[in-house]
């Protein structure tokens, strides 16, 4: 059977979600507080025994396209099930689309994170009728569409050990040199601000305001969320935000003064959040995109000193409701994001 969420139906869906290998916090009951700007609709399927075997939280906004309103809903990582289990997805998905239309969406987009050599997912696309949708191996795409992805659970040796000698000489030099490494609370996100505008000033990038920041330590449970902020001479020089869920760490959110690179903050943040994800038993750390186009450019080539490897994503399962609107809207999403990386690229 499938329904509506209900909030009584919170503690079962959680453990259901975060318990499941298809599960993300971006499908957890709290992400959509986070994201207030979009409305939201939680989906969920149980047996005949009232056990939860499925569940999709779609997120639902209009988008600013040039000329008209398109109303999208969206279910980042969905659907959770297992993808074999043909029956549970489409009861999900057409019960998706009927909220949708609800709203005058002209989509159901999910894009489960898994390879995109994903046999399972591939079928399961083509039973329901699914348009898997690339825009770019870029950050085109609603989620980047290449992670790069460590396995915590196969690192058997000294944490700093798996790293490449590099890697392991800058955290040494590093620490000393002073840095020092702290778990922040949210009265540290002033200082952390000041460094995100620097951030975006010196890559020519617009990232989230101090409201965002602030919703995330109001709405995302204290257990979920780690904070480690890094300083020196007196002042803090970066940090990170990271989601822990299920058996999954992920990189979310970053920033370093411009100039602080001599004290190899960003180095010890990550050294830090991978022995606590190693210690915690936790199975792996998501650090996040990378350009799929240039694994050599710098933010893959950090990653990529710290183990692991880049995962390509299966993409976008659409689920088409209105035609029209719904090729309007990836044309813009698409042609918007290339025309804005061409422009940084240039500058």
């Amino acid at each position: 059977m499938v329904r509506g969420y209900v909030e009584n139906d919170r503690e079962r869906y959680e453990k259901f979600v975060a318990s499941h290998e298809n599960g993300s916090f971006l499908q957890a009951s709290f992400w959509p507080s986070v994201k207030k700007e979009w409305k939201n609709e939680i989906i969920i399927s149980e047996n005949e025994n009232g056990e939860i075997n499925g569940s999709l939280s779609l997120l639902i906004r209009k988008m600013p396209v040039p000329l008209f309103n398109v109303t999208v809903a969206y279910a980042p990582r969905g659907p959770v099930c297992d993808y074999t289990d043909i029956q549970t997805a489409s009861e999900l998905i057409n019960k998706a689309k009927e909220v949708a239309k609800g709203y005058g969406a002209c989509v159901v987009k999910c894009d489960p994170d898994k390879s995109h050599e994903n046999g399972q997912l591939k079928a399961l696309a083509k039973e329901l009728g699914l348009k898997i949708k690339v825009h770019g191996l870029a950050y085109e795409n609603m989620q980047p569409i290449c992670n790069h992805k460590i396995p915590l659970n196969e690192i058997k040796c000294e944490v700093i050990d798996f790293y490449n000698s590099k890697t392991r000489n800058k955290i040494k030099t590093g620490l000393k040199r002073g840095t020092e490494i702290f778990y922040g609370t949210k009265e540290d996100l002033p200082a952390f601000y000041e460094i995100i505008k620097q951030t975006e000033e010196r890559k020519n990038i617009s990232l989230r305001d101090m409201d965002y920041y602030n919703r995330m330590f109001e709405v995302i449970p204290p257990e979920n969320m780690l904070f480690i902020l890094a300083r020196a001479e007196g002042r803090v020089i970066a940090g990170g935000i990271f989601i822990l869920y299920g058996k999954t760490i992920t990189y979310s959110y970053s920033a370093m003064a411009t100039d602080a690179g001599h004290y190899h903050a960003m180095h010890l943040i990550q050294h830090e959040i991978m022995s606590y994800g190693v210690k915690n038993g936790y199975d792996i750390y998501d650090m996040g995109g990378v350009d799929g186009n240039d694994l050599k450019e710098g933010v893959a080539v950090f990653k990529s000193n710290f183990g692991g490897g880049v995962i390509r994503n299966i993409g976008e399962l659409d689920a088409v409701i209105k035609p029209l609107e719904y090729f309007i809207f990836n044309f813009s999403l698409g042609t918007g994001r290339k025309i804005l990386r061409a422009i940084r690229k240039k500058k």
